[in-house]
């Protein structure tokens, strides 16, 4: 069954402190600038047997619906007032009045049970989805998805911002996701802590000799996978992140997948740097 919406089913991997202090100060990326957040290094716990993490991304954006109270979507923040998440979060059947009363933006979720003061509560001003996206276009034979949308909240957020991708980057091996969605396939599961976990990225090559993604995956795709960690329903639209010179990127977008933490399945996920002209275009 294919799954547009999925999300993270989590078991959680260690971090030392020690180990990536000096790639955080080694380069000339600012706090001002992006992708950094210097309390992450008060805030990184070491796990053993599952135990949850909790790192700082203040550039995760959890996106609720008014009806309900869950995480319907993430998103990450690229500017001070700009999100980016996946189309298919939104009902592109209707018009952008409808998207922008569709969710409310909650802006660095640290505890998505107990929303603290430090969280930003913020509205949508504009929501720009692809317009090359169509939800049927994924049972097609079209050369790309355009699963990605941009939101402009209502006013600015403090809040870190996570970098954009450099054109003069390799293509990262290692990633890492983050989100609130369910923790176990087909159930409502849920955790109130941010979860996150490591994939590995691997090459259009190989994904495509994955049988039960060939059919779906397209040149606008990343493929990712670990044999037990996965993003699933819930996850859709946040952030596939990897650590580039001392800063955080946000090189895909949770897109969609076949089931969660299968290993015969990597997660597919929008490539960010195929649309960053388009980014760029709508994010002055």
């Amino acid at each position: 069954m294919l799954i547009f919406s999925f999300g993270v089913v989590l078991t959680l991997i260690p971090l030392k402190v020690e180990s990536i202090l000096p790639i955080l100060y080694s380069k000339f990326w600012t706090p001002k600038e992006c992708g950094f957040s210097p309390s992450s290094i008060n805030t990184i716990y070491q796990i053993a047997g599952g135990v949850k993490t909790q790192l700082s991304f203040p550039w995760f954006v959890v996106l609720k619906s008014y009806k309900k109270d869950i995480a319907h979507c993430g998103g990450a923040l690229v500017t001070r007032k700009h999100v980016i998440t996946a189309a298919h979060c939104y009902d592109v059947d209707q018009s952008e009045a409808f998207w922008r009363k569709q969710y409310t933006v909650y802006v660095d979720v640290p505890d998505n049970c107990n929303i603290g003061r430090d969280t930003d509560i913020l509205s949508q001003k504009r929501v720009v989805i692809h317009p090359k996206f169509k939800r049927i276009n994924i049972y097609t034979k079209i050369d790309k998805i355009y699963d990605i949308a941009i939101i402009k909240l209502n006013q600015k957020t403090k809040k870190m911002p996570i970098c954009l991708p450099s054109t003069h980057e390799q293509r990262p091996t290692i990633g890492k996701i983050i989100g609130y969605g369910v923790t176990e396939y087909k159930t409502q599961k849920r955790y109130c802590k941010l979860r996150e976990a490591n994939v590995r990225i691997l090459s259009d090559q190989i994904c495509r000799t994955y049988s039960s993604i060939q059919n779906y995956y397209r040149t606008d795709h990343l493929c990712a996978s670990s044999n037990i960690s996965d993003t699933c329903q819930g996850d859709s639209g946040g952030p596939l992140q990897t650590f580039i010179e001392g800063r955080y990127v946000l090189s895909g977008v949770v897109s969609f997948g076949l089931g969660c933490a299968d290993a015969t399945s990597p997660g597919i996920y929008t490539n960010v740097i195929d649309h960053i002209d388009w980014i760029k275009r709508n994010i002055k």
